[in-house]
């Protein structure tokens, strides 16, 4: 049986392009000065959590789904708790790295599925970040090699971006095309990782055995 991926392919397809489309136009906002970059940082916050939501109602819920317009029918009523979940995941995050790194990367494990989570499960945000550390619990060294995967190919893909983009200059069409390319290419590794993660633990009965 086709997994979530490969059955919504063209609809994964037209999502990612569109994301990609406004994350890029929001970079222009930021030639408005301050006030600009905090709307800029806002946007980007609120289409990142709404594109992983999207991507995991594509890969974690069954059914064929025609459109991005039933997607985001679906992914709406949860928008909020995934905004909120994901500036809680990353914070956090941020500071177990920058304070002592390893705080920060046991966190990145125990809450690699809190969005997937939330939206298969229609979890609220604490009960999210509950259920994350359960599913990955007696799978911790695997999950992490996993996700340290998932980096390495992102570092890869912002790598290839900043070389392709490089000829560009450094103006406003330097980061309007490299924040495109950084979406389309990026995007889909951050959201499908953890959604096809989520499955794989649970052992959902549409995906292949785990081996993470």
């Amino acid at each position: 049986m086709k997994d979530g991926a490969e059955r919504n392919r063209p609809v994964l397809i037209r999502i990612t392009l569109l994301f990609a489309v406004l994350q890029a136009a929001s970079v222009a906002l930021e030639l408005a000065g301050t006030s600009g970059f905090a709307l800029s940082l806002g946007l980007s916050v609120l289409l990142g959590a709404a594109y992983s939501g999207m991507v995991a109602t594509l890969i974690c819920l069954s059914g064929p789904v025609e459109s991005g317009g039933q997607l985001w029918t679906l992914v709406r009523p949860v928008l909020a708790r995934l905004i909120w979940a994901s500036l809680l995941v990353a914070v956090a995050i941020l500071a177990g790295v920058v304070f002592l790194i390893v705080p920060g990367l046991i966190l990145l494990t125990i809450w690699s599925v809190v969005i997937p989570a939330i939206v298969a499960e229609n979890l609220s945000v604490f009960e999210g970040l509950g259920r994350s550390p359960e599913l990955v619990r007696g799978n911790g060294w695997r999950v992490f090699a996993f996700m340290m995967l998932l980096g390495v190919a992102g570092a890869i893909v912002l790598l290839i971006t900043l070389t392709v983009s490089a000829p560009l200059g450094d103006g406003i069409l330097y980061s309007v095309v490299l924040q495109f390319l950084i979406s389309c290419l990026l995007n889909p590794i951050t959201a499908l990782g953890p959604a096809s993660l989520y499955n794989q633990l649970t052992m959902r009965p549409e995906d292949p055995p785990p081996e993470l």
